[in-house]
């Protein structure tokens, strides 16, 4: 008998373990994918530079723009990292990664409610419905995920008691 609660333990805790870290690899394709993005933008930076090199031209809102991406570059290298810190955290079982994954996870789903409010509501000006129809399913789940499961009172028992 004792064994076998000791093996019910073991298993719950392997349980716990493997939605902490799949979560945490859900972090880092996050952080992969802004990261994709700012890799994107560094590109537009630079054919905008020499495009811009080549006109000879100088004007105000030539720099407003490439300003602008330079701001977005930082931006996204910035999430790229907060992502990948916070699934070495997660995987490390730390509390702070849950509640990043957290904030991702309501963020993705607000993501999908104003996508979806825009599909319902042609008068608005909204993203290309055929596009965006491919990740809504996607969002919707991983931000559901990351909501619901790092909040259940096992998963967060097994962050706190991990240190």
């Amino acid at each position: 008998m004792k064994e076998d609660a000791e093996n019910l333990d073991l298993a719950n805790e392997r349980t716990n373990l493997l939605g902490v870290r799949v979560s945490a690899g859900l972090l880092v394709a996050l952080g992969c994918l802004w990261g994709v993005y700012a890799l994107f933008f560094v590109v537009i930076m630079g054919i905008a530079g020499v495009r811009a090199w080549k006109s000879h031209a100088y004007t105000p809102d030539n720099s407003r723009w490439f300003a602008t991406l330079l701001l977005v570059v930082i931006i996204m290298t910035a999430l790229t990292w907060l992502c990948l810190r916070a699934a070495a955290a997660l995987r490390d079982a730390r509390r702070w990664g849950a509640y990043v994954a957290m904030a991702f996870g309501l963020l993705l789903l607000l993501f999908t409610a104003s996508f979806i409010y825009d599909m319902y509501h042609p008068e608005r000006q909204g993203p290309d419905d055929y596009f965006g129809i491919l990740f809504v399913p996607f969002t919707l789940l991983v931000g559901l995920w990351w909501c619901i499961y790092l909040n259940l009172p096992h998963v967060r028992a097994y962050l706190d008691s991990s240190h």
